[in-house]
């Protein structure tokens, strides 16, 4: 046998070890994900290469078939979701290399199929929306009624990415989606307990396009519009909490544009279909510079950095301006919040705890409330645990008149700085006598005990 024979001969054997299917088809099928909101369910096949397929509907059951496609050996071949929308998912081989996958459906809904390149570091990938029209619109008309009963100020607080989007992640594996939408949650609690209507775009993990998200808010006839997020850069030293509000006309600077550049990818990675993303050339932008809504915009941005900085370092002492999709709102304040850096090792380990978190929100909460004072009618006072307090002795004082702590009424748009200037104490003795935790954490209507300071 000549040298170019063994060689053919042993290049047969390879072959012949090979499966079948890993051999001739050119596809495989690397996983199958999910998720799951009020309104539908999102599942997204994972492919090798760009998917060819033939999709069938009927029978509560949506029938895909893939073609050129190996059997996956690596990945399950059933999924039980039973989720609203979808309630399970069934792999099978077919002849002739191809693969089906069936959706099992609930009633009433309405299927989207649409695949999407490559993009970062996500696979070509197969996204299957299934719809509740029904639940769709009961949401829908739910959120206009509130703008019509509703005499209360309206906060639609968007927790940023979601789902598919991860946003930044931390070298701890935190995420940005995660990490925003704890602090919403929080912060539509303190709010809903102060007096105000508190409403968020999302309430779980799952991904809510820039089109839906502003339609929510416009539903809802939002007051103010405020989008959470975490920044993250190459450099860990980068670190500071930062507010933005929408430029028609460009980025305020370089740093805003690639922010907004980044921030405005989430339609891409998360996978929105073409013609559902708001563009960059939108009407909407022409008619913002026509109302008072960008000068509202800095103006409460400009609070929230106030309260932002009693926390954390400020990245910038200004709002910076900067074409996010996001905040397109004509008629309505809007401002975008990156309240750490995710990629700062330091802030990573603060947005994992839920205490900063939390003094995260009351920063924002107090700024709303400077931003939009509730009538007295509506303020509400906050449950918090009753406990015996311990009074600090200040030992000038122990024998006089002068020790019995006064009592004072927190008015709208009071602050610690301010009603310890007036009684001639300091914060440190306000947040010791009356057992608060953060400057941050005080409300119209509160009776705040106060004693003068020893001099």
């Amino acid at each position: 046998m000549t040298r170019a024979s063994k060689i053919a001969f042993f290049i047969g054997l390879l072959y012949l070890n090979i499966p079948f299917s890993s051999a001739f088809c050119s596809i495989d099928i690397l996983s199958i994900r999910w998720w799951t909101a009020p309104d539908y369910t999102r599942v997204v096949i994972d492919t090798s290469e760009r998917a060819q397929y033939e999709a069938k509907d009927s029978n509560r059951k949506l029938t895909i078939d893939f073609k050129n496609t190996a059997f996956p050996a690596t990945i399950p071949h059933q999924y039980i979701l039973n989720k609203p929308a979808v309630k399970k998912i069934f792999l099978c081989p077919l002849p002739g290399d191809k693969v089906r996958v069936e959706l099992w459906l609930s009633k009433n809904v309405k299927v989207k199929i649409f695949t999407l390149q490559r993009v970062l570091n996500k696979p070509h990938r197969v996204v299957i929306d299934v719809r509740l029209p029904e639940i769709e619109k009961k949401e829908s008309q739910e959120r206009k009624q509130v703008q019509i009963s509703e005499k209360k100020k309206i906060i639609v607080i968007d927790p940023g990415h979601g789902g598919e989007d991860p946003g930044a992640i931390g070298r701890r594996g935190t995420k940005e989606k995660n990490v925003v939408l704890k602090i919403a949650k929080d912060l539509r609690d303190i709010l809903i307990n102060r007096g105000y209507q508190a409403f968020l775009t999302r309430k779980g993990d799952y991904y809510v396009s820039f089109k839906k998200r502003l339609k929510i808010a416009k539903e809802y006839g939002a007051n103010l519009f405020i989008s959470l997020h975490t920044d993250a850069y190459r450099s860990r030293g980068a670190r500071g909490s930062s507010v933005y509000c929408l430029s028609t006309r460009g980025a305020s600077s370089e740093a805003a544009r690639l922010l907004a550049r980044n921030e405005n990818l989430s339609d891409v990675i998360a996978g929105v279909p073409n013609g559902q993303n708001n563009g960059e050339s939108d009407p909407i932008t022409l008619n913002m510079l026509q109302t008072e809504t960008y000068n509202l915009s800095k103006s409460v941005g400009s609070i929230v950095l106030k309260d932002l900085k009693k926390i954390n370092h400020i990245k910038y002492s200004k709002v910076h301006e900067a074409p996010f999709r996001v905040l397109k709102l004509p008629d309505t304040p809007s401002i975008l919040i990156e309240v750490a850096y995710i990629s700062n090792p330091h802030e990573e380990l603060l947005l994992r705890k839920s205490s900063y978190r939390k003094e995260v929100a009351w920063a924002i909460a107090s700024s709303v409330q400077e931003f939009f004072p509730l009538p007295s009618s509506f303020a509400k006072g906050e449950v918090r645990e009753v406990r015996k307090i311990k009074r600090p002795v200040f030992a000038s004082h122990a024998s006089t008149p002068a020790s019995v702590p006064a009592t004072y009424v927190v008015k709208r748009g009071d602050n610690l700085e301010r009603i310890a200037k007036r009684h001639n104490t300091t914060i440190k003795n306000l947040q010791e006598l009356n057992h608060l935790k953060s400057r941050n954490r005080i409300y119209a209507g509160q009776k705040l005990r106060v004693l003068p300071a020893v001099a």
